[in-house]
Order: C-alpha cells, then structure tokens, then sequence
C-alpha cells in the first residue's frame, strides 16, 4: 500500500522495521487516525457490518472507519493497478460493478462467443480447443459489438433514472428505437406495467 499524506506530509501506513513491537506491521486504523490528531477513546473500529449503511445518517464520526473514509487523501487514492497500466503502456483501466454483466458489453461479446463456441465439433485435444476459443472470439462481427455497447449504454441510462432491472429490461424494449429513455419513464412504467 502507498504511503498517506496529512498536512502536505507523507504518513507512513507501516510501522518502521526497527520499531521494538511491531517492526514492519500495519499500523491500522486506530493508529493512523492518532497520528492525525484524533481522539478515537470510545469509538467502535466500524457501527456494522457494513459501516455505509450501519452508520447514523449524516454523522461524520461515528466510527474509526467512516472517520478515515472521509479523509480527502484516502478517498483520492488511485489504485496500483491503475498507475502501473498508465505508465506501462498509457492504459486506461475502467472498473466495472460486479454481476452486472448488462452494464459491461464485453461479457455480452463473451456470452456471443461462448454460444458460437458450443456450435463447434467436441474435441479432447487442447490445441484444437485453443485454436476454436481464438476462433470464436476472433469472429465476433464488429456490428454486434457495438449493438452491445449501446445495449449497455442503454441499461446504466435506465439504472441512473432509479429503475430496478425488471423495469429497465422493459424500458429498453419498449424504448428501442431511443437514444435514451424519455424523463416520464417512471409515470409511463406505473400505467404500462399495471
């Protein structure tokens, strides 16, 4: 893990290798927020078992781990990965939410290709099965990509007006020939869905 930063300072995460306890361990939560000039007496490391929802309502500082999740440097944290890929080779790499593969066209493109793969001739050699995989993904037409891809445009643009998947995948068909969901979406749904 990088170093922190409070104050224009960086803040070690670790504890230094020559220190007499614990040479070289995480510090942890209680330590870093010390170090910030906190007083934690009395606080629970998290409310919950999942602090954004477990938290009260509009309190800042109701636990160590909602304290250090509203630091600004630890919310301003790129990932490794992500600094690695940029200057390696000037990638860009975009994180997708789990199981959504609606939202993700790329897995659409793998499930086109998994069908086509199923439509092959069986082997138990693994040379011809590598040389089908290659084949199959090699073949998906660039139209279907892009069908895909708006596809998914499609659900996050039905996600982001609060619809719940059943509502969205029935937008998206009613709405084919749309760029994007008309604003009423949410009155027509009630009337339409009734």
């Amino acid at each position: 893990m990088d170093k922190g930063s409070f104050d224009g300072k960086e803040q070690d995460l670790y504890f230094p290798d020559d220190h007499p306890i614990y040479p070289g361990w995480f510090k942890g939560m209680a330590q870093i927020l010390t170090e910030r000039g906190y007083d934690i007496k009395g606080k629970k490391a998290q409310c919950g078992s999942s602090f954004k929802n477990d938290c009260p309502e509009g309190l800042a500082s109701c636990c160590c781990c909602w304290i250090l999740y509203n630091e600004p440097n630890f919310q301003a944290v790129e990932l490794r990965l992500k600094k690695f890929a940029r200057k390696r080779g000037g990638y860009e790499i975009l994180f997708l939410p789990k199981f959504h593969c609606e939202l993700n066209f790329i897995e659409q493109c793998w499930g086109y290709a998994k069908r086509n793969y199923c439509m092959l001739p069986p082997s138990s050699s693994a040379e011809v099965l590598e040389r089908n995989v290659q084949k199959v993904l090699g073949e998906i037409p660039l139209e279907i990509m892009r069908r895909f891809s708006i596809r998914a445009l499609r659900f996050t643009d039905a996600y982001s007006k609060e619809l719940s998947g059943r509502q969205a995948a029935w937008a998206i068909r009613k709405y084919r020939g749309h760029r994007t969901l008309p604003e009423s979406i949410l009155c027509q749904l009630t009337v339409d869905l009734e």
